[in-house]
Protein backbone atom coordinates (compact mmCIF):
# COMPACT_ATOMS: atom_id res chain seq x y z
CA UNK A 1 0.00 0.00 0.00
CA UNK A 2 0.85 3.69 0.04
CA UNK A 3 0.60 4.08 3.83
CA UNK A 4 3.57 5.91 5.38
CA UNK A 5 6.02 3.39 6.79
CA UNK A 6 4.54 0.65 4.61
CA UNK A 7 7.12 1.05 1.85
CA UNK A 8 9.42 -1.83 1.06
CA UNK A 9 12.40 -1.73 -1.23
CA UNK A 10 13.75 -4.95 -2.70
CA UNK A 11 16.72 -5.06 -5.01
CA UNK A 12 17.36 -7.54 -7.80
CA UNK A 13 20.59 -7.86 -9.73
CA UNK A 14 20.28 -9.94 -12.89
CA UNK A 15 21.96 -10.11 -16.28
CA UNK A 16 19.95 -8.33 -18.93
CA UNK A 17 20.12 -7.62 -22.64
CA UNK A 18 19.64 -3.87 -22.23
CA UNK A 19 17.31 -1.35 -20.58
CA UNK A 20 14.03 -2.76 -21.90
CA UNK A 21 14.93 -6.32 -20.94
CA UNK A 22 15.78 -5.00 -17.46
CA UNK A 23 12.40 -3.22 -17.34
CA UNK A 24 10.63 -6.47 -18.30
CA UNK A 25 12.54 -8.25 -15.53
CA UNK A 26 11.43 -5.58 -13.06
CA UNK A 27 7.80 -6.15 -14.11
CA UNK A 28 8.21 -9.88 -13.42
CA UNK A 29 9.28 -9.11 -9.83
CA UNK A 30 6.83 -6.27 -9.15
CA UNK A 31 4.00 -6.94 -6.74
CA UNK A 32 2.24 -3.56 -6.83
CA UNK A 33 -0.69 -2.50 -8.97
CA UNK A 34 1.13 0.45 -10.58
CA UNK A 35 4.68 0.76 -11.87
CA UNK A 36 7.04 3.61 -12.66
CA UNK A 37 10.44 3.14 -14.26
CA UNK A 38 13.11 5.55 -13.06
CA UNK A 39 16.51 5.32 -14.71
CA UNK A 40 19.91 5.95 -13.22
CA UNK A 41 20.08 9.66 -12.37
CA UNK A 42 16.28 10.10 -12.25
CA UNK A 43 14.60 11.07 -8.99
CA UNK A 44 11.22 12.19 -7.73
CA UNK A 45 11.34 16.01 -7.59
CA UNK A 46 9.94 16.02 -4.03
CA UNK A 47 8.81 13.63 -1.31
CA UNK A 48 5.07 14.08 -2.04
CA UNK A 49 4.94 12.54 -5.53
CA UNK A 50 3.69 9.13 -4.40
CA UNK A 51 1.16 10.62 -1.98
CA UNK A 52 -0.25 12.92 -4.70
CA UNK A 53 -0.32 10.05 -7.19
CA UNK A 54 -2.17 7.93 -4.62
CA UNK A 55 -4.85 10.62 -4.39
CA UNK A 56 -5.24 10.64 -8.19
CA UNK A 57 -5.58 6.83 -8.13
CA UNK A 58 -8.30 7.12 -5.47
CA UNK A 59 -10.17 9.67 -7.64
CA UNK A 60 -9.97 7.33 -10.64
CA UNK A 61 -11.19 4.36 -8.58
CA UNK A 62 -14.16 6.42 -7.29
CA UNK A 63 -15.04 7.34 -10.90
CA UNK A 64 -15.19 3.63 -11.75
CA UNK A 65 -12.12 3.69 -14.01
CA UNK A 66 -10.82 0.27 -15.05
CA UNK A 67 -7.68 0.38 -12.89
CA UNK A 68 -6.05 -2.38 -14.95
CA UNK A 69 -6.12 -0.08 -18.00
CA UNK A 70 -4.86 3.21 -16.58
CA UNK A 71 -1.78 5.30 -17.30
CA UNK A 72 -1.07 8.37 -15.16
CA UNK A 73 1.42 10.76 -16.67
CA UNK A 74 3.01 14.09 -16.00
CA UNK A 75 5.47 16.58 -17.38
CA UNK A 76 9.20 16.12 -17.02
CA UNK A 77 10.82 18.28 -14.42
CA UNK A 78 14.48 19.13 -14.98
CA UNK A 79 14.59 18.65 -18.75
CA UNK A 80 11.40 20.62 -19.12
CA UNK A 81 9.43 19.23 -22.02
CA UNK A 82 5.81 19.56 -21.07
CA UNK A 83 3.47 16.71 -21.92
CA UNK A 84 0.18 17.45 -23.60
CA UNK A 85 -2.79 17.52 -21.21
CA UNK A 86 -4.70 15.25 -23.60
CA UNK A 87 -3.21 12.32 -25.50
CA UNK A 88 -4.25 12.29 -29.17
CA UNK A 89 -2.94 10.81 -32.40
CA UNK A 90 -0.85 13.96 -32.88
CA UNK A 91 0.60 13.66 -29.38
CA UNK A 92 1.37 10.00 -30.01
CA UNK A 93 3.25 10.93 -33.15
CA UNK A 94 5.15 13.92 -31.77
CA UNK A 95 5.51 14.13 -28.03
CA UNK A 96 4.49 11.35 -25.69
CA UNK A 97 5.48 11.69 -22.04
CA UNK A 98 8.80 10.03 -21.17
CA UNK A 99 8.48 6.70 -19.35
CA UNK A 100 10.02 8.22 -16.21
CA UNK A 101 6.93 10.39 -15.78
CA UNK A 102 4.34 7.62 -16.29
CA UNK A 103 2.71 5.36 -13.74
CA UNK A 104 1.44 2.31 -15.65
CA UNK A 105 -1.04 -0.18 -14.32
CA UNK A 106 1.10 -3.28 -13.79
CA UNK A 107 -1.44 -5.26 -15.79
CA UNK A 108 -0.63 -3.27 -18.94
CA UNK A 109 3.07 -4.04 -18.49
CA UNK A 110 2.35 -7.75 -18.00
CA UNK A 111 0.06 -7.97 -21.02
CA UNK A 112 2.56 -6.20 -23.29
CA UNK A 113 6.20 -6.54 -22.28
CA UNK A 114 8.66 -4.07 -23.79
CA UNK A 115 9.49 -5.29 -27.31
CA UNK A 116 13.22 -6.02 -27.41
CA UNK A 117 13.45 -5.62 -31.19
CA UNK A 118 13.40 -1.87 -30.46
CA UNK A 119 16.70 -0.70 -28.98
CA UNK A 120 15.61 2.92 -28.42
CA UNK A 121 11.85 3.18 -28.77
CA UNK A 122 10.40 0.15 -26.94
CA UNK A 123 8.87 2.52 -24.37
CA UNK A 124 7.25 4.49 -27.23
CA UNK A 125 5.88 1.25 -28.73
CA UNK A 126 4.50 0.28 -25.32
CA UNK A 127 2.82 3.67 -24.78
CA UNK A 128 1.16 3.54 -28.22
CA UNK A 129 0.02 -0.03 -27.53
CA UNK A 130 -1.58 1.14 -24.26
CA UNK A 131 -3.36 3.99 -26.05
CA UNK A 132 -4.40 2.34 -29.34
CA UNK A 133 -4.75 -1.37 -28.52
CA UNK A 134 -5.49 -1.60 -24.80
CA UNK A 135 -7.58 1.61 -24.96
CA UNK A 136 -6.11 2.62 -21.62
CA UNK A 137 -7.35 5.76 -19.92
CA UNK A 138 -4.56 8.38 -20.05
CA UNK A 139 -4.84 10.69 -17.05
CA UNK A 140 -2.66 13.81 -16.97
CA UNK A 141 -1.41 14.86 -13.53
CA UNK A 142 -0.56 18.53 -13.13
CA UNK A 143 2.51 18.04 -10.95
CA UNK A 144 6.00 16.91 -11.99
CA UNK A 145 6.73 13.25 -11.36
CA UNK A 146 10.39 12.86 -12.34
CA UNK A 147 13.52 14.95 -12.42
CA UNK A 148 15.00 13.50 -15.57
CA UNK A 149 18.73 13.56 -16.12
CA UNK A 150 18.77 13.56 -19.95
CA UNK A 151 21.73 12.65 -22.12
CA UNK A 152 20.43 9.10 -22.47
CA UNK A 153 21.13 6.37 -25.00
CA UNK A 154 18.63 7.61 -27.57
CA UNK A 155 20.10 11.11 -27.53
CA UNK A 156 23.58 10.24 -28.81
CA UNK A 157 24.32 11.25 -32.41
CA UNK A 158 24.97 7.73 -33.73
CA UNK A 159 21.58 6.56 -32.44
CA UNK A 160 19.50 9.29 -34.08
CA UNK A 161 19.09 7.40 -37.37
CA UNK A 162 18.03 4.23 -35.54
CA UNK A 163 15.68 6.35 -33.42
CA UNK A 164 14.00 7.78 -36.55
CA UNK A 165 13.76 4.31 -38.14
CA UNK A 166 12.13 2.81 -35.05
CA UNK A 167 9.75 5.79 -34.81
CA UNK A 168 8.61 5.20 -38.43
CA UNK A 169 8.19 1.46 -37.86
CA UNK A 170 6.19 1.88 -34.64
CA UNK A 171 3.89 4.66 -35.88
CA UNK A 172 3.18 2.60 -39.01
CA UNK A 173 2.03 -0.32 -36.88
CA UNK A 174 -0.45 1.76 -34.81
CA UNK A 175 -1.50 4.66 -37.04
CA UNK A 176 -3.13 4.84 -40.44
CA UNK A 177 -1.24 6.60 -43.26
CA UNK A 178 -1.69 10.34 -42.99
CA UNK A 179 -2.96 10.21 -39.41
Amino acid sequence: GMEPGGEQVRGFVEKDAGIYDAMNQAVSHAEGDFLIFLNCGDVFPDENVLERTGKVLEEEAKKGTDMKRLVLYSARNQVVIASAPVISGFTCYRNIPCHQSCFYSAELCRRKPYDLQYKIRADYDHFLWCFYRAKARMRHMDFPVASYEGGGYSESRENRALDRREHRQITASYMRKGE
